[in-house]
């Protein structure tokens, strides 16, 4: 039995292994005559592969991870997230990397971005070093953009010395005394053969510069790519036209499948390793940058949409079956960004922004450092070029940061909540995070944006100044009810306690447990908690009492049943409710340690 693995190397072995299991196959079993031919196909890809997952654990492990990990859920659009309007999924590697160590790129349009980012925060990019030989002179950095697996292939395996450059068949003439490397992208303009091939010999030279980089960033792009029938192998990009009209049956497009994707990146990655440091990191991504034409019969949306699900699985092989390769999720930032921030008006190409936003996030990594130590001229710079995004983004990142530098931050571009809703959001919240409440307010003023995290968060402040009625006036919002938000019932809640209106409370507690039933317990004891202020101790026992059949290990709640015993003066069950709680946050200890000075007062009285 046949089986197409791509050209010669690795896919050798592997050809050897199908066909050995091939024969396996069909002694198999004497009755697989019996099957139909699609069983049969489904069996012998069984017995090749067998069914090997890229990731497995036990439920119960599976469970305690999903717990454990605070970015296993999407969040909400009532809270600061980080998913919109600009999309930052979390990731997380080890390298220790410092300005001026080598970093290596390959790949697509978006790693020549990447590239300029980094040379202007210190590093070292050798390829990027390649623009300085004289033979480049006028020549544009896009000219070293490696669109494909199969490209990348080449150009390491040249590099290596495992695979031959052949310049007969590679560097062709265009026209009289002009000359061209198919294995370059065509926008680089034809010149005399003698300064293509010392092109050729700066590339290849610079593609060996891997071996001594401490990190690799591999950024692949697309799988619609053309073969040259001549040469026997694939080349970087399109052809140039003249070429093919000229040599009609020389070229060929192919849409690689997911098998021969993997199969040439699983070379490369080989390549890397076997030359590279063992110390050196691979990072790779997948270009968000479009699919910016189609030579296929289909919309070129769908034609993408395949082709980056094909690159984007198998970087996760990768990753899983490499230690030392690791994924940095440009690609997610972009695609679920807001579309008016993410991309220019070709809707191919990303926005200054986001790769200023993914770069920094990857840079901020590798020095370790939090999002606040970015200068005050570094930060306007970048709000001047990015606009309203680029300050919003800044302000999210602040957050995150010490409180001192935010402080710093806001002082200097809280003007922009005049501007910005997005960023009057954050300021507002972070306003609010730090107790200035009527600040908060001041602020809120200023924009006529009425989104749900704004009135969460004045909300929050009229609270926080005992402007309890105000509070409720915003809280009473249909819309906000339909948010589905704990947050916002919780609020509700303290705000109805506050004004002592118990009736306004059971009306909260069944719209809560309707809105979200897996928070009855929640719920419950929430209101409980608002009823004890107001001494309705009985009533909060009963919703206590159901809290904990729901949630027995719930903390708060054994606490709150504890001072509900004793405001009854039941010492005794107080006591029993105190010694099953076991509190997690600073406000339960709090809470805690008060009721246990409290408890030891009685007892030793």
């Amino acid at each position: 039995m046949a089986c197409r693995v791509g050209s010669e190397g690795p896919g050798e072995s592997r050809h050897k292994i199908v066909t050995k299991l091939s024969l396996d196959a069909e002694q198999h079993s004497m009755d697989s005559w019996k099957l139909s031919s699609q069983e049969r196909i489904i069996q012998f890809n069984e017995i090749i592969r067998g069914p090997v997952p890229l990731y497995k654990s036990s439920a119960v492990d599976a469970i305690k991870l999903r717990k454990a990990n605070e970015y296993s859920f999407w969040g909400s659009r009532n809270a600061a997230n980080r998913v919109e309007p600009i999309a930052s999924p979390h990731f997380d590697f080890e390298l220790d990397l410092e300005p001026g160590d080598k970093i290596f790129t390959v790949g697509s349009c978006f790693a020549r971005n990447v590239e300029g980012r980094l040379a202007t925060a210190g590093y070292r990019l050798p390829m990027r070093d390649l623009m300085e030989d004289r033979s480049f002179a006028g020549v544009h950095p896009r000219a070293l953009n490696n669109f494909s697996t199969p490209s990348i292939w080449n150009e390491l395996g040249w590099a290596t010395g495992e695979l031959q450059f052949d310049a007969d068949q590679a560097i062709v003439e265009y026209a009289s005394g002009k000359w061209l490397d198919l294995h370059v992208t065509h926008n680089v303009q034809p010149a005399p053969r003698d300064t293509v091939l010392r092109r050729r010999s700066a590339i290849t030279k610079a593609y060996g510069s891997f071996k001594d980089c401490k990190l690799i960033i591999i950024t692949l792009g697309l799988v619609e790519v053309w073969y040259d029938n001549v040469a026997g192998t694939y080349l970087n990009s399109l052809p140039p036209p003249p070429l093919v009209r000229r040599h009609p049956e020389r070229f060929e497009l192919h849409v690689l499948s997911h098998d021969e994707t993997l199969d040439y990146c699983d070379r490369a990655i080989g390549l890397l390793r076997k030359y590279g440091r063992k110390d050196a990191v691979i990072l790779m991504s997948v270009s968000p940058v479009a699919l910016g034409i189609t030579h296929r019969p289909q919309d070129v949306m769908v034609a993408n949409c395949y082709s980056k699900s094909v690159l984007r699985t198998v970087t996760e092989e990768m990753v899983s079956r490499y230690d030392n390769v690791h994924y940095f999720p440009s690609y997610e930032s972009v695609v679920q960004s807001d579309r008016q921030i993410a991309w220019m008006n070709d809707f191919t190409h990303v926005t200054e922004t986001l790769i200023a936003h993914n770069v920094d996030r990857l840079v901020s990594h590798f020095e370790g450092r939090g999002s606040g130590g970015d200068s005050l001229e570094s930060v306007h710079a970048s709000i001047d070029a990015g606009g309203a995004s680029a300050a919003h983004l800044h302000a999210v990142e602040a957050r995150k940061g010490d409180p001192t530098s935010a402080a710093r931050f806001f002082a200097e571009f809280g003007a922009w909540s005049e501007k910005s809703p997005t960023f009057a959001t954050e300021h507002i919240e972070w306003l609010v995070e730090q107790k200035q409440a009527a600040k908060a307010l001041d602020v809120a003023s200023l924009t006529d944006a009425r989104s749900e995290r704004i009135k969460m968060a004045k909300a929050r402040a009229l609270l926080m100044l005992k402007r309890n009625r105000e509070a409720l006036d915003i809280l009473y919002d249909p819309k906000l009810e339909e948010a589905r938000s704990s947050r916002y019932w919780s609020l509700r809640v303290e705000a109805e306690g506050n004004n002592g209106d118990i009736a306004a409370l059971e009306t909260t507690l069944g719209g809560w447990s309707r809105s979200l039933p897996k928070q009855a317990s929640q719920a419950r004891i929430h209101v409980a908690r608002a009823l004890l202020a107001q001494s309705s101790v009985g009533r909060a026992l009963e919703l206590l009492e159901l809290a904990l059949v729901d949630n027995p290990k719930s903390a708060l709640g054994h606490i709150l049943c504890a001072e509900a015993h004793l405001l009854r003066g039941d010492l005794a069950a107080a006591r029993q409710s105190f010694a099953q709680a076991e509190p997690a946050t600073p406000s339960e200890n709090r809470r805690y340690n008060k009721l246990k000075d409290r408890i030891g007062e009685l007892v030793g009285a």
